[in-house]
């Protein structure tokens, strides 16, 4: 994904989460779908930085999230989150590209 850093010059500075703080915690995973934070969110957050509290939290997913395993994966990682954070703003972020329109 972008926001893991594919493709991306600088990853350590140059992907979604850094431009919006330099001290956000990018916590993405390279092609993989909602299964794998909903299955391991504890121990991501923990080994990022387990004292964060955080205010915003961005989920990003591609297209994939339109089967039903992955809506339920993204559904139970959503509601660990927020039972984690419960303050904190969720934003999920949909890719979108104009070819997807046919």
């Amino acid at each position: 994904s972008i926001t893991w850093g594919h493709g991306v010059e600088n990853p350590e500075k140059d992907v979604y989460p850094k431009l919006l703080s330099l001290s956000a915690d990018n916590l993405a995973i390279r092609a993989t779908g909602p299964a794998v934070p909903a299955l391991c969110l504890k121990s991501m957050v923990d080994k990022a930085n387990p004292d964060a509290v955080y205010d915003v939290v961005f989920l990003e997913f591609f297209h994939r999230t339109l089967l039903q395993n992955d809506v339920d994966s993204f559904t139970m990682t959503a509601q660990r989150i927020r039972t984690r954070y419960p303050d904190a703003l969720i934003i999920f972020i949909r890719d979108w590209n104009p070819t997807d329109i046919g």
